[in-house]
């Protein structure tokens, strides 16, 4: 077969338009055939791979990711989406390794010091996430930058200081739903501002609804929707959501973290508990288990595995 490049990468295009509205056997089908037409197409290998991990095809998703890598080793979008399929697969330790390559290849790109931060957080490190989710907000300004900083404020207990961040971001155009969530965490934590924590979490619930309209398949999104709605004291449609989402994903650590939240917040304290216990055993990260305040009694009926990589 001859190749093609412009024909693939048109492929490669129509792909990802189709992965981004859950159509993921008609993205597999485009992403297929531009690596027919050019077999060292990055994209093609790259989209695939996104599809193999949104169809819970975990190895062959790793495998085409770095397939996508050796193709073109100084393409710095490869290494950030196989770190972030670390990230969704609550293997934190290992996004070091390409992010450290995407900083090395982009040093002025904020999008590598984030997502580094974020792994940190996973881990525990706090002082190291706060430096790189800094230095991330020093090169860009953005929402999801100044949300980061937030979250490393409320992990150490220090609300008022996460609101600020939290605000910020809200004012630098927030669109995305957690970070509307993220400020009704952080006013959950603080007496009086029931009525602010309610608007916030409203605000999260719908940006999440208006996401699953584009997409429904999206078992993140609709497990976060369902912890709003558990924290908005709406728990028949709270457990109705996080249902559908353990459905759609039961492999993944952040829903099945999220599903303890909702049961744990409607006192069903034995499916929260084998939730979370799941979670563990998927490697969701222990400092977030141990630092979150919805999770205060929980906790301590969880049982840790020995496991290399985790906090």
């Amino acid at each position: 077969m001859k190749v093609s490049p412009k024909l693939a990468l048109a492929h490669a295009s129509l792909g990802n338009a189709l992965l981004g509205t859950g159509k993921y056997a008609d993205a597999k089908q485009s992403f297929e055939r531009a690596t027919e037409l050019d077999p060292a197409l990055p994209e093609g290998h790259r989209g695939l791979a996104q599809v193999l991990e949104k169809t819970h095809h975990v190895k062959e998703a790793e495998a085409a990711y770095r397939r996508a890598i050796s193709l073109r080793p100084s393409d710095w979008t490869s290494q950030m989406s196989l770190a972030v399929f670390f990230y969704n697969q609550a293997r934190y330790a290992e996004m070091e390794g390409p992010l450290t390559k995407v900083i090395a290849t982009a040093p002025e790109n904020p999008v590598g010091y984030s997502t580094l931060g974020a792994a940190k957080v996973k881990l525990g490190d706090l002082d190291g996430a706060a430096a790189l989710f800094q230095r991330a907000l020093t090169y860009q300004p953005t929402p999801a930058n100044a949300t980061n900083l937030g979250s490393v404020e409320f992990y150490r207990g220090r609300y008022p200081e996460a609101e600020v961040q939290f605000r910020r971001s809200i004012e630098l155009g927030a669109v995305q739903y957690i970070m509307f969530g993220n400020l009704g965490d952080a006013l959950r934590r603080m007496p009086g501002r029931e009525r602010e924590m309610l608007l916030a979490y409203r605000e999260a619930i719908r940006r999440a609804r208006e996401r699953l309209v584009v997409n429904a398949k999206q078992p993140a999104v609709r497990s976060s929707l369902a912890v709003y709605l558990a924290k908005s004291g709406d728990l028949v449609q709270a457990r109705r959501e996080i249902g559908r989402a353990l459905s759609e994903a039961p492999d993944m650590a952040e829903v099945q973290f999220k599903a303890a939240t909702v049961f744990e917040i409607g006192r069903d304290r034995k499916r929260s508990a084998s939730a979370l216990q799941r979670a563990v055993r998927l490697g969701y990260s222990r400092f977030e288990i141990e630092h979150d305040p919805e999770m205060m009694e929980l906790r301590k009926d969880i049982k840790w595995p020995v496991k290399p990589g985790t906090y």
